[in-house]
């Protein structure tokens, strides 16, 4: 068994000799877990976990982290996987920021009785290691490179288990699917344009939706970022400070803005109450029609602007626009 993988890795190694050095690797092919892989990048060498390991560490070529091991117990370490370039226009850095993913994993040195075949692509020199196999187990945590979470869930036997949420990189819960030892039992979609209807897109952007004025919101400054989108919360009825948009049925669109113009601070059973009271600085009428189920088009004193629907849930609408066509 072992031998005829050897010999399928060599052959590999002649076929995809120009890809792999194109790709800088060092590590053309590898027996791992009973099967052969390909291009495993950072593999320089064979990991030991034994009674005197307590922490493992491997690093990028341009000095940032790559992976980390901590002992947890007899068996079990925490996993931390790194990005090798994390996003660092984050203005806000979170205690996940940099992380790829994140979890335990169960260690074992003898698992499967095989070894690793590593082949220098220049001298074609052969290296052999004993397996090590790492099985994800317990909660684990998947990152974007802007820190938000990108995926939370369980692993058992090194399976999907369980409960699974799925976001997008605004921190948007777009999914929930339930995993039974890695087989799918339901998928909820919670970002309704994954369903690609035009009628569900239609249906849940009917009613009144507020941009919070970020003057009157603790003084938060808007990133710069994001000055093509527009965050908005659905609300029961006209009220609060900011940017407010009633997306009537008929496809009428009815805009109010609004400012705080006093704050009164009352004694409360549960403590302190804050009430904000607001004026209507501006009120104007157009209309509103979806292009398709991702694309929507609003009309206001003439000016026409087209808009990406990204997401969009019972509460949560955001926008980001493509294009505007001033008002004549």
């Amino acid at each position: 068994m072992k031998k005829t993988a050897f010999v399928f890795v060599l052959i590999l190694i002649h076929k995809g000799l120009v890809f792999a050095q194109a790709a800088d690797v060092d590590t053309i092919g590898f027996y791992h877990n009973g099967k052969i892989e390909l291009n495993w990048k950072f593999l320089k060498r064979h990991k030991t976990f034994d009674e005197k390991t307590f922490m493992l560490q491997e690093k990028y070529a341009n000095g940032n982290i790559f992976k980390e091991y901590f002992r947890n117990n007899d068996s079990t370490f925490l996993y931390t996987e790194y990005y090798e370039n994390p996003d660092t226009t984050v203005e806000y850095k979170s205690a996940s920021w940099g992380k790829k993913r994140e979890g335990y994993v169960m260690v074992s040195n003898q698992t499967t009785g095989d070894t690793i075949v590593v082949i220098n692509p220049a001298t074609y020199a052969e290296r052999r290691y004993m397996d090590t196999l790492l099985l994800p187990i317990k909660q684990w945590a998947f990152y974007y490179l802007n820190g938000n979470k990108k995926a939370e869930g369980e692993f058992l036997d090194g399976k999907r288990h369980g409960l699974w949420k799925f976001y997008d990189e605004f921190q948007n819960l777009n999914q929930k699917i339930r995993y039974k030892k890695g087989r799918i039992e339901t998928i909820e979609l919670i970002n309704r344009i994954e369903e690609k209807s035009f009628e569900i897109t239609g249906n849940e952007i009917n009613g009144i939706w507020i941009i919070p004025d970020p003057a009157a919101n603790g003084g938060y400054t808007p990133n710069p970022k994001f000055n093509d989108y527009r965050f908005m919360n659905k609300i029961e009825k006209i009220n609060g400070i900011g940017h407010i948009y009633n997306f009537v049925e008929n496809g009428e669109l009815e805009y109010t803005k609004t400012k705080i113009v006093k704050t009164e601070y009352k004694d409360a059973e549960k403590g302190l109450s804050i009430i904000r009271k607001f004026d209507v600085v501006e009120q104007s009428k157009g209309n509103w029609t979806l292009i398709n189920y991702h694309q929507l088009e609003m009309t206001l004193e003439g000016e026409k602007e087209l808009f990406e629907v990204e997401y969009i849930s019972e509460n949560k609408l955001r926008l980001r626009q493509i294009k505007t066509t001033p008002g004549k």
